[in-house]
């Protein structure tokens, strides 16, 4: 197993996990469901009951605020606790998309802290 050293600037947790889904692009594989508890611009951490491939080339979906999200990366390392499997996903991100994440955090930050205010 590979362990994997983070360096980013940043990186926010949501309160609760944020659903999606994962699949091989170059492949007809079936979409499968992840929960997603955190993220940076350059990646992010996923939960799913199924296993996965380290340094295989993956696709992620979600929609954060209301507005939905691709990325694509490596799984650069795996944690099994019972019967799911906690993993680390290296985004392979052009600008634009790490722009974007950075965005949509900023924003789904905000109306976080603003819904804790009310």
């Amino acid at each position: 197993m590979m362990r994997y050293k983070r360096d980013e600037g940043f990186r926010f947790q949501f309160r609760s996990p944020i659903p999606g889904f994962i699949l091989k692009p170059q492949e007809e594989s079936e979409p499968i469901a992840i929960l997603i508890p955190d993220m940076s611009p350059n990646g992010l951490k996923l939960i799913t009951e199924t296993k996965l491939m380290t340094n295989e080339l993956y696709e992620v979906h979600f929609t954060l605020n209301d507005q939905k999200m691709r990325v694509l990366g490596n799984i650069v390392w795996i944690k099994q606790v019972g019967n799911t499997y906690s993993y680390g996903l290296q985004g392979l991100n052009d600008k634009e998309t790490m722009k974007g994440i950075v965005e949509g955090l900023k924003v789904y930050s905000k109306n976080s802290l603003s819904s804790n205010r009310k």
